[in-house]
């Protein structure tokens, strides 16, 4: 695991890509409707319990990993799993959570009330709905440190 965190701190020390490049990585994408994507050239831009998180996570035959690296924290977590069923994303979260001192959100059943709801699987999957009035007019789904916003669009 020592290597990925070599290769980790050489990208974002520019060792390996300029400075440029590395920026690029790490600045989220726009779509062509002009909506903001979580994801840069190459990794994730996210944030756990209000700390800033870029990674990336993948997996082949059986293998998955999650490597994070949270730049005002300079903290890389690395896991590699070689089981079924395993979410590396999770560990990870809750290792980084333990090495920060950050509390992870308590869930009450499944709604956590101000119209947000967690997975009875993972408690960093949620969604949170944005609601005016008796309607939802988006909501934002949280998973694997990032974050999807999907607004309410006309009916057919």
């Amino acid at each position: 695991m020592l290597d990925l965190v070599a290769w980790e701190r050489s990208l974002q020390n520019h060792r390996l890509i300029s400075a440029v490049s590395y920026g690029q990585m790490v600045t989220p994408g726009t779509l062509n409707n002009g909506s903001k994507t979580t994801y840069g050239f190459g990794l994730a831009i996210g944030e756990l319990g209000g700390r800033r998180k870029i990674g990336h996570g993948g997996g082949i035959n059986g293998f998955q990993t999650e490597l994070d690296y949270f730049p005002d924290d300079s903290l890389t977590v690395v896991v590699l799993v070689n089981t079924e069923g395993s979410n590396p994303s999770r560990i990870a979260d809750r290792l980084a959570r333990a090495a920060l001192g950050l509390v992870a959100p308590a869930v009450k059943d499944l709604p956590l009330g101000e119209h947000t709801f967690v997975a009875s699987f993972d408690e960093n999957v949620r969604l949170v709905f944005d609601v005016t009035g008796a309607t939802a007019a988006a909501f934002t789904l949280y998973q694997g440190g990032m974050a999807q916003r999907a607004a309410r669009v006309a009916g057919p």
